[in-house]
């Protein structure tokens, strides 16, 4: 053998064992275990368990080896999602020895036509090449229902949703619904609009015009969606459509065929105060403090100490099947509010105030035979049916419409200045 031909020799077996070794695929174990769609996409999740022996870091995310494809060759975008973020092109991941890792792949824009993926391919990276893990033909998993009403479309899976009806409140359509959710999720507004039957669009906005709010984990979220402009012969709309993004993908809330019901005249809430005849303004003076209620001249309550009822209530006024108040909710969650209760006779029965984390507080009157209170027990809100502290109440002066405008409430006196229209 001569020397040249040896060193040839020696220099294939060199490329032969070096392409061996730099050409090996990584010693994991991928799993699909679930391709279902989640809003506008499709979420393939897979488990992947790295058994090497030590800890390796592959990058993931190369878009010659992870791809997605539908049945008629059109490749899809698509996002790697590990742990709560998104990689839109690269993401270098460390995988624990002999631990399987979640890793979810999020295919975008996938139509609702679509059963399945034609083929889906998660790539491996190393330094040496790319490795594709492939399947064909994937069907793709549609979600549970998370609607009670099949008019109302909540395309983000785990939030589930209760549609509520529509009426109008100071002239709006207003949608109402509830939100529930197995774990705290902040949601973006990002555009709402709504639409009828004649191809009109209107603006609207959700609750008090936020832009963002959090559906606490366990505890039902009331809401509403409200309608701009919409003639007042107008009972229904065609949609209300609100674009979401949750965890910086979007996702779609849509009320469809939106009957708008009658509007129902609201009680008098003067009576909720204890008032009669056409008051405008009355101002309560007790214990030095002053608090000033307006009213519109069909009764209804319109400003609190200069604040008007969006102001008051973010979280929106709820009546009875009579229209009397029944609850105004001092926060978008509902966690603090003003509650009343009525007798048979419609005079005000219990008001709870709770405005802080110690429940707030219960008053229930007891009235005279000619409707007057005499008598105020006072609970705290989270013993409802504790022992009360009492007080006698005195009227002591009268305005010509029979309103009372000067009382003993226990050991001081309480005062009111009513304005009429």
């Amino acid at each position: 053998m001569t020397r040249r031909f040896m060193y040839l020799t020696l220099f294939s077996v060199a490329l032969f064992l070096c392409g061996t070794m730099w050409g090996q695929k990584p010693n994991v174990t991928v799993q699909m275990k679930s391709v279902e769609r989640v809003g506008y996409h499709v979420w393939v999740t897979y488990m992947i368990t790295n058994n090497e022996g030590q800890d390796k870091r592959f990058d993931l995310m190369n878009p010659v080896a992870t791809n997605a494809y539908s049945s008629n060759g059109e490749k899809y975008s698509v996002l790697i999602k590990k742990g709560d973020r998104l990689y839109p092109e690269y993401a270098s991941i460390n995988f624990p020895s002999g631990l399987p890792i979640k890793v979810v792949l999020i295919v975008g824009n996938v139509p609702a036509t679509e059963k399945k993926l034609a083929k889906v391919s998660l790539g491996l990276a190393t330094s040496w090449g790319h490795f594709p893990y492939a399947n064909m033909n994937v069907a793709i998993k549609e979600p549970a229902p998370n609607s009670d009403n099949p008019e109302t479309v909540l395309n983000y899976p785990w939030i589930n949703i209760k549609t509520q009806g529509c009426s109008r409140s100071d002239g709006e359509p207003t949608q109402h619904f509830t939100l529930m959710s197995e774990q705290d999720v902040k949601v973006e507004v990002t555009n709402i609009k709504a639409y009828d039957e004649e191809g009109n669009a209107y603006d609207a906005y959700i609750g008090t015009g936020v832009s963002s709010f959090t559906i606490p984990c366990g505890i039902p979220l009331k809401a509403t969606a409200s309608v701009k402009n919409v003639p007042a012969a107008t009972d229904k709309l065609l949609a209300i459509k609100v674009d979401l993004r949750i965890d910086g993908l979007r996702y779609l809330l849509q009320f469809n065929n939106v009957k708008i019901e009658s509007f129902t005249a609201e009680a008098d809430d003067r009576t909720t105060f204890d008032l009669k005849g056409n008051v405008r303004e009355c101002r309560v003076t007790l214990n030095g403090m002053t608090e000033t209620y307006r009213f519109d001249p069909s009764g209804i309550w319109t400003e609190w100490n200069g604040m008007n009822m969006q102001e008051v209530f973010p979280g929106g006024i709820d009546r009875d099947d009579q229209g009397r108040l029944s609850e105004g909710k001092r926060d978008q969650y509902g966690e603090y509010f003003h509650r009343f209760t009525y007798d048979d006779k419609g005079n005000i029965r219990t008001m709870h105030i709770c405005e802080d984390m110690e429940g707030g507080y219960i008053e229930t009157y007891r009235r005279s035979l000619e409707g007057e209170v005499i008598r105020i027990d006072r609970r705290g809100g989270f013993d409802p049916n504790g022992k009360p502290e009492v007080t006698i109440c005195t009227i002591m002066a009268r305005d010509t419409q029979g309103n009372w405008t000067k009382r003993k409430r226990g050991t001081v006196v309480e005062t009111r200045t009513i304005v009429y229209y």
